[in-house]
């Protein structure tokens, strides 16, 4: 059996149903915003995700464009050392057939002695006691390929006379008598006493072109150039210069 309610209660229902229905349209109308506001929400993540994701795929490509350049450069590295092997191969063969002529070359030697300093008739009649005398019979020695002989005495000049006007015509056919035995690397040595002890003496463009001549023989071609370039451009007006330019032309000629 169903129970009537009384007038009284549907009233009380009625009223309490008008003040709870703004509430519940007010709590309802929140409870969307929350949604909606987290809808944009979850978009901003999304969004966000994405970015992550592109920025990502980004640093990716870059990495393997950096791995593609350096496996660019690796390769035209082994091209370039690959050149130069035959290069030094090719400007090795040519040496070759310079190197039957490299002991002539001495003989063609920009300066004379003779102009500088001449020597006495022969070994006998220079004087070794004097400054003049030990340099002349030196250089006798010199002349007549007696080479060791006359370093010998070349030395004992420097260590008597080692402030003499002479002495970086001394060092200079010191370096040549080494250059007459092949022994190129003494050569360059005395040479350099001559460049670096008396960069105002008359035999610093000889002492250039004495040292080209002898990285040339080395197969040091690039060295020899170097010091040809410096020769001319420090000594353009010396007889030196005019050969060490026929020198330069012969060299670059052979690696073009």
């Amino acid at each position: 059996m169903y129970r009537t309610l009384s007038p009284t209660c549907w009233c009380a229902c009625i009223v309490l149903t008008i003040f709870c229905l703004p509430a519940c349209f007010n709590l309802q109308h929140k409870i969307d915003m929350q949604q909606e506001a987290l809808n944009r929400l979850q978009q901003q993540l999304q969004q966000a995700d994405r970015s992550l994701k592109q920025l990502r795929t980004n640093q990716a490509d870059s990495q393997s464009d950096i791995d593609q350049m350096r496996r660019d450069l690796q390769r035209l590295k082994g091209n370039v050392e690959e050149n130069d092997h035959y290069t030094k191969k090719t400007l090795a063969d040519l040496k070759n057939d310079l190197s039957r002529i490299n002991t002539a070359l001495i003989d063609k030697q920009p300066m004379s002695p003779a102009a500088d300093h001449p020597p006495a008739a022969g070994p006998t009649t220079a004087d070794p006691s004097t400054e003049q005398g030990l340099y002349d019979m030196a250089y006798q020695y010199f002349q007549k390929n007696d080479l060791q002989k006359s370093r010998e005495l070349f030395t004992r000049f420097i260590n008597t006379y080692p402030q003499s006007d002479l002495a970086d015509n001394v060092f200079y056919w010191i370096g040549s008598s080494y250059y007459k035995e092949q022994k190129y690397e003494a050569t360059i040595n005395a040479c350099e006493d001559v460049i670096k002890k008396y960069p105002n003496g008359n035999k610093v463009p000889d002492a250039y072109y004495l040292q080209a001549l002898s990285f040339q023989a080395l197969n040091d071609t690039l060295t020899a150039q170097i010091l040809l370039e410096t020769l001319i451009q420090k000594y353009p007006a010396s007889a030196a210069a005019a050969s060490g330019q026929k020198l330069y032309e012969e060299l670059k000629g052979s690696t073009s």
